[in-house]
Parts: structure tokens; sequence; C-alpha cells
């Protein structure tokens, strides 16, 4: 039922669009006399009418694995219709309700596993910003930085092999690469940021004073 539910909303564009809440804000009781309707039936925006509406709609826009979102629609349809009465005023997040507090397979984005554990670096410097945690959103991963292109370490925290700094403030820091004739690790932009040419550069400016004392 886990990796099910996970899926019935991973195949959802977006929550507030798959289920028509948004869809369907601005409807009202629709012919005869909607203002009475209204008021002897109660408000359209949280009425049985409005709710069929939305599982009519439901899985209309899914397009790769249209026949499982409607068995999974049946599956959890009690579950949807208790929120939809009795808990939407007070918890009106559907996701957060049903898919982190209710099943508990989710987790609020940048949190991870069992106990829903804050991604290293959490709010504001996730991995340095230089990567992404492993099973954010999930109850899975182990929130460990999968690093950006160029970037290394534990939190992403430092260049990766043949990559320098090249840029650097208080917030962030860009990695480069390395100029293509560089044989090692890189200080600098061009042949010029190898320590492999600065120790053959300072070779031949020995050799020059040398022969030039002579």
């Amino acid at each position: 039922m886990i990796v099910n539910f996970k899926v019935f909303f991973n195949n959802s564009y977006s929550l507030t669009e798959t289920i028509g809440l948004e869809r369907t804000s601005k409807f009202k009781f629709e012919g005869g006399d909607a203002a009475w309707e209204e008021e002897k039936l109660g408000s359209y925006a949280t009425s049985e009418i409005r709710f069929v509406e939305i599982q009519e709609k439901l899985c209309s826009e899914v397009l790769d694995g249209k026949e499982q979102c409607y068995n999974l629609l049946e599956e959890y349809d009690e579950s949807l219709e208790h929120w939809w009465f009795k808990k939407q005023n007070e918890e009106p997040d559907l996701y957060k309700y049903l898919c982190i507090n209710t099943f508990k397979v989710c987790c609020p984005n940048m949190h991870f596993g069992k106990n829903c554990t804050p991604c290293p670096g959490y709010p504001d410097n996730i991995c340095h910003k230089n990567g992404k945690c492993k099973g954010s959103g999930t109850r899975k991963g182990d929130g460990t930085c999968h690093c950006d292109k160029g970037y290394g370490g534990d939190y992403c925290s430092k260049c990766a092999d043949s990559y320098y700094v090249s840029y650097q403030d208080d917030n962030k820091f860009l990695c480069s690469e390395c100029h293509h004739s560089c044989d090692g690790p890189c200080t600098k932009a061009g042949p010029a940021g190898t320590s492999t040419f600065n120790f053959i550069s300072n070779i031949k400016i020995d050799l020059y004073s040398f022969f030039f004392r002579l």
C-alpha cells in the first residue's frame, strides 16, 4: 500500500489541480435558485456535489498508470471522503493530511526517512546548496548529499577533483573545472593554475637565472 499510495500522488501534476480543488474553487450550484440552494443545502465549497465532481475528474489527466489511479481512488475513497467532510477545515492541506500524517508514506520537503529527519543544512543550506538530499520528501533514503557536478565531500562543501574555487562569499562558493592541460589539482583558471605547471615554471626560472649568472 505504501508504494501504491506514493505512486498515486506522483502521478498527479499537482495535488490541487489533480483532485479538482482549484478547478472547482469558483463554481457554485447551477440551475434554479442558487442562493436558496446555498442557504438550504450548505456551501457548494464543501458540498457532496463538489466532492463527486472532483472524484469524476480525479484521474482524467493522468497519462501513465490511469487504471492504477482509478484503482487507488477506489481503495482510498473512504479516507478522501473523511477528509472532505470532517477534516478539511482544520487540515486544508490534503497531501499533508493523507500522505504524511495518516498513511505516513511521505515526509515534508527536505526531510527524509522513517522519522522525517531534516536534511543536512536544513532549512536554508541543504547540502551547501550544491547538491540534493537523498530521500527528501519520502520515508526512504538516508539523507546523504548527492553533490552536483564539480562538488564533493559529505555535504558538498568543497570542490571535487579537477575543480577549483572560482568564486566565494559569505553565502556560497562556486567550483569551476580545471584547464584540460592540468595534470592534477588546480587553484585557478588556465594552464597556469595547476601545481605541476607552477613547479615546471619555477624550474625554468631557476635555470634561466643560473645560466644568466654564468
